[in-house]
């Protein structure tokens, strides 16, 4: 067995990983300008990406298997890439499977940082949204640590936002 399929899907992975990666560039610009309807369009493709790369991430381990079958290996679904190249003997094929792995390898690094920005900005937006509703409704932020704790407790059972007498 040639090792192009596997080359191939590993390629596939990584043209994926970067679709992923400009949805999730779109999903930062949709957060910080607050385009809910766009976010939401911008998550359901991301779904259906992320659909896409389970099947080719599922075929890679199916290929792999196979790989090492051909060459009279057991077949182990936890190998990796790495492991793989390591009981190759062609240096070609090494070296095709060695560049594919650091493309996707640095995709992934890539992605990787742009979701934990996109996550920083959603934990800023909703403290924002919380710190809102606290202005809204009149709570301060000192209230939990100021003042007689009997007082606090009176103080927040009139800040009802509806009538229970009416």
């Amino acid at each position: 067995m040639s090792i192009e399929p596997l080359v191939d899907n590993l390629n596939k992975l990584n043209k994926a990983h970067l679709t992923l990666f400009e949805l999730s560039e779109q999903k930062t610009q949709a957060i910080i300008h607050n385009q809910i309807n766009d976010l939401n369009l911008i998550v359901s493709k991301e779904n259906k990406l992320l659909t896409q790369i389970s099947e080719l991430d599922t075929g890679r381990i199916q290929l792999m298997s196979e790989y090492l079958l051909a060459r009279g290996y057991y077949p182990n679904p936890q190998i990796t890439v790495t492991q793989l190249v390591k009981v190759m003997f062609k240096a070609e094929d090494k070296l095709a499977l060695q560049s594919a792995q650091a493309l996707l390898s640095e995709t992934l690094h890539r992605l990787r940082e742009l979701n934990v920005r996109n996550k920083q900005l959603i934990e800023d937006a909703l403290a924002y949204i919380d710190l809102s509703i606290d202005l809204f409704l009149g709570r301060s932020a000192d209230e939990p640590f100021y003042g007689k704790p009997a007082e606090n407790l009176r103080n927040r059972s009139g800040l009802n936002i509806f009538d229970t007498r009416a």
